[in-house]
């Protein structure tokens, strides 16, 4: 007879098998993205050694225009080339480009300008759908999600950019703190790339005098960035807009900053720094009031990684982005830092594995108090918020346990 306290080790190995299949393709889309992205720039002639040149306002709008007609346009210095994806093909013969199928984003009739939507590939049935249906409402009119997220008031009026509030856009998400807790990974994608637009469409919006700096606010989920925003009830004055997200990419960050030097605007980085743990339990009472929680690998990532991220765009960028750091390790008596030269108070969290090692203790500890539920559980272990067949997620967690105290 089957002990009824352990899943078989075939189920556990269902379980990580749906892990690593979700975050592998996960990663594998991103650098296929990236890969796309690379290739199209080189296409239209945006590489390093002519970079300055083909930033021209004519230039831009043309090539811009040409992607979104599909039509032929002059385009000097191009090395003819055939160049296939998996989401289009892209023909640049020498003198001109032709735009077929798509590049590494949709125009669609509006002009909004979408990048590459990555897909994540979902298990259960109904997180795929609404992955789906998402992307493709998005894609056919991303003007009306936009629209929707603008009337939002919380984002005054858009200059607020934050992605997980551009999640509420999505009905199928927004309907309830369960279809929060069930819908954030399906929807997560689609809402990154339309706050991606809405920064692009901020930058290029009618100049205000008084407004010359695109702040970015960074950190760690449930460091209370969000709240920092909400509480005051307004923006500063000289802001163009307030984009949330996180900074620990590199690659990404630098493309943002650099589209805002380009608009002529001075960026300035915020960062709120949290104790790791008091940042995750945030996350759980979030997860448990309105169904968005967070993984341990996703703050691990970002705490993690910022540091490094941060010292590679100062050593890029120089004078021209500024820092501020608050520090509320202690809540009750935070602190602010101005300057580069206090990144390493970003450090005191430790690195990826270390995070991610005493995270996880607290989930076991809490878990085994009976503090977090199952299902706060999955989400903090990157699990699908379904039950296994059979058997309890207590199960797993036995199961998970016994191999942890003996090695099988």
């Amino acid at each position: 007879m089957r002990d009824q306290n352990f899943f078989t080790q075939a189920e556990i190995d269902q379980m990580l098998a749906e892990v690593y299949s979700e975050f592998s393709l996960f990663e594998r889309n991103q650098g296929e993205e990236e890969e796309a992205d690379g290739l199209a720039r080189k296409a239209m002639g945006l590489s390093e050694q002519n970079r300055g040149y083909e930033r021209m306002t004519v230039k831009l709008n043309a090539l811009e225009a040409s992607v979104r007609c599909a039509q032929i346009v002059p385009m000097p210095e191009v090395i003819a080339q055939d160049i296939q994806t998996q989401r289009g093909q892209i023909t640049v013969l020498p003198g001109a480009m032709s735009h077929t199928s798509t590049l590494t984003a949709h125009r669609n009739r509006s002009g909004v300008k979408l990048e590459n939507i990555p897909h994540w590939n979902f298990i259960a049935p109904d997180r795929r759908q609404v992955q789906e249906d998402t992307i493709r409402a998005a894609k056919a009119a991303p003007e009306k999600f936009i629209n929707a997220y603008r009337n939002d008031a919380r984002s005054f009026e858009g200059q607020y950019v934050n992605s997980d509030l551009f999640k509420e856009v999505f009905a199928a998400y927004a309907a309830s703190r369960e279809s929060r807790r069930r819908y954030n990974n399906p929807v997560h994608s689609t809402a990154a790339v339309l706050a991606a637009a809405l920064f692009v469409e901020n930058l290029q919006a009618p100049r205000e005098s008084e407004r010359t700096t695109v702040y970015f606010l960074t950190g760690s989920p449930g460091a209370g960035k969000t709240s920092m925003v909400l509480k005051t009830a307004e923006l500063p004055k000289d802001a163009v807009m307030l984009f949330e997200g996180q900074m620990a990419n590199f690659d990404v960050s630098r493309d943002k900053i650099q589209k805002v030097l380009d608009a002529g605007y001075q960026p300035k980085i915020i960062v709120v720094h949290a104790r790791v743990e008091d940042a995750f339990d945030k996350t759980v009472q979030r997860y448990n009031e309105i169904g968005r929680g967070s993984s341990i690998h996703t703050i691990s990532s970002i705490v993690g990684g910022l540091p490094d991220s941060l010292q590679q765009l100062h050593n890029l960028f120089g004078p021209s982005l500024s820092l501020d750091i608050v520090d509320v390790r202690d809540r009750a008596n935070p602190v602010q830092w101005q300057g580069f030269e206090n990144i390493d108070i970003l450090r005191s969290e430790g690195n990826y594995e270390s995070i991610k090692q005493r995270l996880q203790a607290r989930v076991h500890q809490q878990r085994e108090a009976g503090k977090i539920s199952e299902g706060t559980c999955r989400q903090a272990l990157s699990l699908s918020p379904r039950d296994w067949p059979r058997a309890g997620f207590g199960a797993a967690w036995k199961a998970s346990k016994r191999v942890r105290q003996t090695g099988g």
